[in-house]
């Protein structure tokens, strides 16, 4: 499954610029206008002949880039991998499950697989806290014996 799909070359969308990109999915996330809006503004400002659908894939596309961005910067080092899946899977599930509530069976294979994650995570943890606490106990066997043995002496 493609989680993020390519511009094409000949969207209306393709050419702008970084900065009008930024623009546009400011005016979208930060002052939080209509796509109608900001369809309307893109005309005017960088004379795009865009259309609705178009406006609303490529809100689409720009969120996931920034998702898969932020996850990289998050989480650039070598043991990150791992959790940057998982965070990614997490915040595409959610947006699937906003946007297309029905189509939430197209991710149920990786969601089980994150939750049989978490289900081995959680058993390794509780393998460890029962490995530190015999170690813990044992450590207070034996000072509880040499108590005894030197009130013994």
């Amino acid at each position: 499954m493609k989680l993020i799909k390519k511009l094409r070359a000949d969207s209306n969308w393709a050419v702008l610029t970084e900065e009008q990109r930024v623009q546009l999915m400011h005016w979208m996330l930060k002052e939080n206008v209509s796509f109608k809006e900001a369809l309307e503004r893109a005309r005017e400002e960088f004379g795009v002949r865009g259309s609705m659908s178009g406006i609303m894939r490529f809100f689409k596309h720009e969120s996931q880039n920034r998702c898969l961005t932020e996850l990289v910067l998050k989480n650039n080092d070598k043991s990150g991998s791992t959790e940057a899946e998982r965070k990614l899977m997490e915040t595409m599930t959610a947006n699937l499950a906003q946007s297309k509530p029905k189509a939430i069976a197209e991710l149920g294979g990786q969601v089980k697989l994150l939750m049989e994650k978490d289900d081995r995570d959680i058993r390794q943890k509780k393998l460890e806290i029962g490995a530190q606490r015999r170690a813990l106990d044992e450590v207070r066997r034996i000072e509880a014996e040499r108590r005894r043995a030197d009130k013994r002496q």
